[in-house]
């Protein structure tokens, strides 16, 4: 519902809406109605550059600090400001701002959100009071005429709700025709709100706002496909996607979809995401501190491990304050570092260190594993026909066993006829050596040099195996 006056577009507050629901006589909770005048102008032809400017029209906007604030997902960046003058008029100039969202600040925390496109030439806004998304009138741009003809009626949509939760609390369970009613006013709340949605997007489907809000109806509406079809509906490498919160729902959609059927069957879809961002430098570093932050705080431990290891080379700047230590932990054992010189119990009570057991051979082999473990008893056959093949011309294996039960160690060591030395803390995951070597699961194989250099982490014994291949002496 709205009403025109005065050449301006005014939308109507929440309890126009509800009269046209039939809501006479009842209580509502309406939001506090911001000042909003939504003008329709024309623009001219599109250039690079968009010029933003605006007035803080209240007495304590002359001489304010205005900044911009640029989108990354659910994150902002503070890039340029600008003070008003002693009108409040503020003035950006023409810029080349990349489409997206953007924020208006005055201050840190009192902020609006704005689109920015290249093809409007010009965005005027003005402000009436603080806070800043109650007192806004768009003067110029169409983008956000729309953006916040939607906001609106997504606010006074939210307080309907909170009054039809409300009511539905004080309704009696027998009541079923007046559960039935609060049904229907639900149904028709949200309905109105998506058929605004639905109008806003017909009548400008190229806009920047109808193609962010046709990506997250998209991933809202369907999963179906895995994520190849999360990949052909929505561009990772796009920067002006980048900037609004769709583009992290996106990338948790896609991690979603890919469903694997072990933790190291879902490196590849690793790759592929960061290839897909890989167009854009800036999606490419946000893609990779997101998939740190979430697998750092959430797991999988091993896609952790392996986004650290095989993605993080030289990129270490865009690593996550939350996950830092665990990052740096995993950067100390990764390929090219030297390995830390660990202990391990012998069964004469001694104890022996790796760069003894390495001393006189070219490479050494750890193989951290659990007898209980039926992924490592796989990998034995070809460390045996390894071992076996290449231990003469230098390298040596050595198992250390996350067991906590001596005699299923033995019985491990005598069923798989193991010849090289194992050994066990026997406190399983506690282990001080797979802690100290940042183990995330077994099996794991590392490959060191005789200086104890890391110089490979295969996946499994056939990788080991063709790794070393290029590494001995024939």
């Amino acid at each position: 519902p709205r009403h025109a006056s005065g050449g301006a577009l005014f939308l109507s507050p929440p309890e126009a809406i509800a009269d046209g629901f039939g809501w006479h006589g009842r209580s509502l909770l309406p939001m506090p109605r911001p000042v909003v005048a939504l003008s329709f102008f024309m623009l001219l032809a599109s250039t690079d550059a968009q010029r933003l400017s605006g007035t803080l029209a209240y007495p304590s906007g002359a001489g304010a600090v205005v900044s911009i604030w640029d989108t990354r997902g659910n994150g902002h960046l503070r890039i340029v400001e600008v003070r008003s003058d002693a009108q409040g008029h503020f003035d950006f100039g023409p810029r080349k701002w990349g489409a997206g969202f953007y924020q208006v600040a005055v201050g840190d925390s009192d902020r609006v959100d704005l689109i920015l496109d290249p093809r409007e030439q010009e965005v005027v806004v003005d402000f009436s009071g603080q806070p800043l998304q109650q007192h806004i009138q768009v003067r110029r741009s169409d983008e956000n005429l729309r953006l916040w003809e939607y906001k609106l009626v997504s606010r006074q949509t939210q307080a309907m709700m909170t009054t039809l939760r409300a009511e539905r609390e004080k309704t009696s369970p027998t009541d079923l025709a007046r559960a039935h009613e609060l049904d229907s006013l639900e149904q028709r709340v949200w309905s109105t709100q998506q058929g605004l949605l639905d109008r806003l997007i017909r009548s400008a489907p190229l806009s920047y706002f109808a193609r962010v809000v046709s990506a997250d109806r998209w991933l809202q509406s369907t999963m179906e496909g895995g994520p190849s079809a999360v990949a052909e509906h929505f561009d990772f490498g796009d920067p002006s996607l980048l900037r609004s919160s769709v583009y992290p729902k996106a990338l948790a959609a896609y991690l979603q979809s890919a469903q694997p059927g072990s933790e190291r069957e879902f490196f590849s879809e690793i790759d592929l995401l960061l290839q897909l961002a890989g167009r854009d430098t800036a999606c490419s570093n946000y893609t990779l501190a997101f998939l740190l932050d979430l697998f750092g705080q959430y797991g999988p431990e091993l896609a952790f491990q392996f986004v650290v290891e095989h993605h993080l080379t030289g990129r270490e700047g865009t690593v996550p304050a939350s996950v830092c230590d665990k990052v740096h932990a995993l950067l100390e054992v990764a390929p090219g570092k030297t390995g830390p010189d660990v202990e391990l119990p012998m069964p004469n009570g001694e104890s022996v260190t790796l760069s003894q057991l390495v001393h006189g051979s070219l490479y050494l082999v750890l193989f951290f594993y659990s007898s209980t473990c039926d992924h490592c008893h796989a990998e034995m056959p070809g460390l045996r026909d390894l071992y076996a093949a290449s231990h003469g011309a230098g390298l040596e294996i050595i198992g250390i066993a996350l067991d906590d039960d001596s005699a299923t160690f033995r019985m491990t060591l005598a069923e798989e006829a193991i010849p090289w030395p194992s050994f066990t803390e026997l406190i399983g995951w506690g282990s001080p050596a797979a802690k100290a070597y940042q183990i995330k699961a077994t099996p794991s194989l590392i490959l060191v040099d005789s200086d104890l250099r890391i110089i490979a982490k295969p996946a499994d014994a056939h990788e080991l195996t063709a790794t070393l291949a290029k590494l001995m002496p024939r």
